[in-house]
């Protein structure tokens, strides 16, 4: 089918991409695998493409994904001295809205549920409102506990 196509475009087609043509189409699943990181690359590094499994893949890039389960989910024994950091790196703003006279949580860019690492990539500061519009939810009890426990601490 291919051959046909290209034999009936032939008389409009220069040479040089007519042999290009057959090149790519002689070795296609080479030239497909090698093709095919560069097509990636270009759509990950699209910041407009904000679906899940492209902020997945540019994650998985920057390492801030956890590649097997951990033993122990949950928050590291030092969280309070983490989320500290975080904020004092953030100037105590909100990186989102730039608040500064509010409570700062610190939410995980990749959410633990999504594999998502305690590393200082992957945390920023947010003020309550902003942090409850990321998760497009209200924050409930237990969470607002931890999260008040935590600057309180700092």
């Amino acid at each position: 089918m291919h051959n046909r196509a290209l034999a009936e475009l032939a008389p409009h087609i220069p040479a040089w991409r007519q042999a290009e043509a057959r090149r790519i189409l002689e070795n296609f699943s080479e030239e497909y695998s090698n093709a095919l990181p560069g097509w990636l690359n270009k759509l990950a590094a699209d910041a407009k493409r904000r679906e899940k499994e492209y902020k997945i893949v540019r994650a998985e890039r920057r390492k801030l994904l956890h590649r097997d389960r951990p033993q122990k989910w949950g928050y590291p024994s030092n969280w309070s001295e983490i989320a500290s950091n975080i904020r004092r790196l953030d100037h105590f703003a909100c990186v989102l809205c730039g608040a500064t006279d509010l409570e700062l949580h610190v939410h995980h860019i990749v959410y633990l549920s999504n594999f998502g690492t305690h590393r200082q990539e992957n945390l920023v500061s947010a003020c309550r409102k902003c942090h409850e519009d990321e998760h497009e939810r209200e924050l409930d009890f237990g969470e607002r506990d931890s999260d008040a426990t935590s600057q309180a601490a700092t």
